[in-house]
């Protein structure tokens, strides 16, 4: 585990995941990232849907993406079933009317906020009691657009400038660095279009291999602690 302090103004790159503790019990200044490999999931993953999850399932037709999509969220029900105290099956996750996942607590004073990315094989869980928090990772893949243009459009001129002028694979990692950045703000604030508050808290993770990957809260916690998931691995219990 290690602690994290940086202002939203500089990034960070913790590169450590560790071996979860038996019970990694979640204060309320703590932020929780998780990292699981999908396709290392249990087999038994369908059977942590609820009847809504496998429908949605059902409509994947690459059998592949299907898998994934499944295993990650049953990897999702799993982890809140620890922190929440309760069997993955009765985890009630819902949707808010901006498209973020949520799950209800039934008590306003323990209150879980959570937030899920994945692509490819790899997925990231963030899990804290402080607030909204916001996640996205992003693993390269075979594009046709314009990276420097799609830049300059969403991150202004400047930073399109900027990415242009670099060598064509470093065009590529520097632009997933941004747009990571640029999405775990965005869903840090729920999509809303006056984005999250300028002294939001934002830091670059590394998850492994060509992947970038960004997290941000309101402010910045009191540690960070980045776990492994192992399937059929210790719950993070903390009821």
């Amino acid at each position: 585990m290690e602690h994290l302090t940086e202002p939203s103004s500089r990034w960070t790159r913790e590169r450590r995941w560790d071996i979860p503790p038996a019970s990694p019990g979640l204060g309320n200044g703590a932020l929780h990232v998780w990292r699981a490999d999908l396709d290392a999931s249990p087999a038994d993953a369908d059977g942590l849907l609820d009847g809504a999850e496998r429908a949605r399932a059902a409509t994947i037709l690459d059998a592949r993406r299907r898998h994934r999509w499944s295993h990650a969220r049953a990897t999702l029900r799993s982890l809140l079933a620890g922190y929440l105290g309760m069997e993955p099956r009765d985890v009630g996750v819902e949707c808010t009317p901006g498209g973020k996942p949520g799950v209800s607590t039934g008590d306003p004073g323990s209150r879980l906020f959570f937030n899920v990315s994945h692509s490819g094989p790899l997925a990231l869980y963030a899990f804290t009691r402080a607030g909204e928090v916001g996640i996205d990772v992003e693993l390269p893949r075979a594009r046709t657009a314009d990276l420097a243009a799609l830049a300059g459009r969403v991150f202004g001129e400047a930073e399109g400038r900027r990415l242009r002028a670099l060598h064509e694979q470093l065009r590529e990692s520097e632009f997933l660095r941004g747009w990571v950045r640029h999405e775990a703000l965005l869903k840090l604030s729920g999509g809303r279009a006056d984005g999250p508050a300028p002294s939001a808290w934002l830091v670059e993770l590394e998850p492994g291999g060509d992947a970038a990957a960004a997290v941000a809260l309101g402010r910045a916690p009191a540690e960070v602690c980045c776990w492994e998931w192992l399937p059929g691995g210790a719950l993070p219990h903390d009821c």
